[in-house]
């Protein structure tokens, strides 16, 4: 797959084009207190307006970049993601929602994996489930997030499958994992965190509170088939999120969540067809096939053939199903 918009804003860096991480956090913490942070300013006002220069410029400068790593080791990974969120959703205008999107897919390759853990895991379930926060995910807001989302998933799964960790994920290795095991446990007779909130904030009680209670035929998806490792932190939370995109199609309740899954498949078929490496939607029950299709902009056959897996049997049955319904 070729992000070329978030490669586009990569090349304005310096000449060499890495991120690169000074080798002693102490240093560049003295370093950016003494000439980024201007003096007893909130971190949080610090990254806002940070963001919104970088966003007025266009590009991500060397100061700007080492001072969001520096905020970034500060706050957090989730304060860090979380509040780059709120500002992409404060833009309303198209042209600059999408110029956002850029930036912030440059920004978070300070640490691709973790920020897309949080990303996926946390942020995005809170936001489909909490209708309070609905509103924000109308277009052009909703869509950018939803471009950012799955440009972030398909880069973190195909890095992540492809080569070693780096010093920083070694280092999380071991609390991420004791993180994610009590999000989104191993054990699939007790229901995630993740399907008890979405219980909670359903009028009626959902049948998707954990891959164990549901059927077979309705549990299945591509990723179960070729037997990939749900021990992964990454995996688990890309079946979890998919569970419940599936919910959210199959719910009675339409609104800009609903929109928000849509351009999230939409942008998941757009990058497939630039070439993808690695393709996310293997991790999608294949009921949720025939939910996808009764939402307009998704009602086609190549959509269909985009969503579901064809190398596998029930694959090209659910396909076919979906194709003779439209």
């Amino acid at each position: 797959m070729s992000f070329h918009h978030g490669a586009h804003v990569c090349r304005r860096l310096p000449a060499n084009g890495r991120l690169r991480c000074a080798p002693r956090w102490k240093a560049r913490s003295r370093f950016l207190t003494a000439t980024c942070f201007p003096a007893k300013e909130p971190i949080r006002k610090a990254l806002s307006s940070q963001f919104q220069t970088v966003l007025r410029k266009g590009w991500v400068d060397s100061q700007a970049l080492h001072l969001f790593e520096g905020l970034l080791n500060m706050g957090g990974v989730f304060w860090f993601t979380n509040n780059l969120i709120k500002e992409l959703l404060k833009e309303t205008r198209r042209e600059w929602a999408n110029r956002a999107v850029e930036l912030l897919y440059s920004i978070f390759c300070l640490d691709t994996q973790q920020i897309t853990l949080t990303l996926l895991g946390t942020i995005l379930p809170n936001l489909m489930t909490d209708s309070a926060h609905w509103h924000s995910l109308s277009d052009p807001p909703g869509k950018a997030l939803a471009k950012l989302s799955v440009w972030c998933a398909l880069s973190s799964y195909s890095s992540h499958h492809r080569g070693p960790l780096s010093a920083r994920q070694r280092k999380r290795q071991k609390e991420d994992i004791e993180d994610y095991n009590s999000l989104f446990p191993l054990d699939d007779t007790q229901p995630s965190k993740l399907m008890r909130l979405l219980s909670s904030n359903e009028d009626e009680p959902v049948t998707l509170s954990s891959p164990g209670d549901r059927s077979m035929s309705s549990s299945l998806s591509a990723s179960q088939l070729h037997t990939v490792n749900m021990r992964d932190p990454l995996n688990r939370v890309l079946a979890n999120l998919f569970l419940l995109i599936s919910s959210i199609v199959g719910s009675k309740m339409a609104g800009p969540h609903t929109q928000f899954v849509q351009s999230f498949i939409q942008e998941c078929v757009e990058c497939l067809e630039q070439g993808s490496r690695g393709s996310i939607l293997q991790f999608m029950p294949f009921t949720m096939v025939s939910e996808l299709v009764k939402l307009p902009a998704l009602a086609n056959p190549k959509v269909v053939l985009a969503i579901t897996d064809l190398t596998l049997p029930l694959g090209r049955r659910v396909a076919a199903k979906a194709i003779s319904a439209l």
